[in-house]
């Protein structure tokens, strides 16, 4: 966030509750919040914002997969009461290039959900599996879209169990 000052956060979903923790300088608390409705829905939803970056996991039985058109399907994922779905759109190749979530943004009592959409704009092959190296995320705020997250992967390692 700032040149010279460490910035640590903690983004937590267990057994169906989300925790958040941000410090600035490791000390300063900027965000610390636990298990509210909102924000553990909205942990459901980065968690299927991020799993083209640990594919097998889509295959999991607590979500269920729509087709809606031939390059575009819905995720829907249901764990402990809590439900969120995202769109996952693919390129001609079968690549993923895009998601799309209305997810909350924020989770005090006047949050709404808007939408949040992942990009996909590189990818790397890593043992056989392809998996994004570069991404953004970026809210569609009512004053415009704001990018709030760009990712560069420079390396990976998959652990064999």
């Amino acid at each position: 966030m700032m040149p010279l000052l460490n910035t640590k956060g903690r983004d937590l979903f267990y057994e169906g509750e989300a925790a958040m923790e941000i410090r600035i300088g490791s000390l300063i608390p900027v965000v610390n919040e636990k298990n509210n409705r909102k924000l553990n829905e909205s942990s459901l939803h980065r968690f299927l914002l991020e799993l083209p970056f640990y594919p097998t996991a889509a295959l999991a039985d607590y979500i269920v997969w729509k087709e809606i058109d031939a390059q575009t399907a819905r995720g829907i994922l249901t764990y402990k009461g809590i439900t969120a779905e995202a769109d996952f759109f693919f390129d001609q190749s079968g690549n993923l290039i895009r998601q799309e979530a209305l997810r909350y943004h924020g989770s005090d009592e006047q949050a709404e959900r808007i939408p949040c959409i992942a990009e996909i704009t590189a990818y790397s092959s890593i043992e056989g599996l392809q998996i994004p190296r570069e991404a953004t995320i970026t809210w569609m705020l009512a004053d415009g879209p704001f990018t709030w997250y760009k990712l560069t992967i420079a390396d990976i390692q998959i652990e064999r169990y």
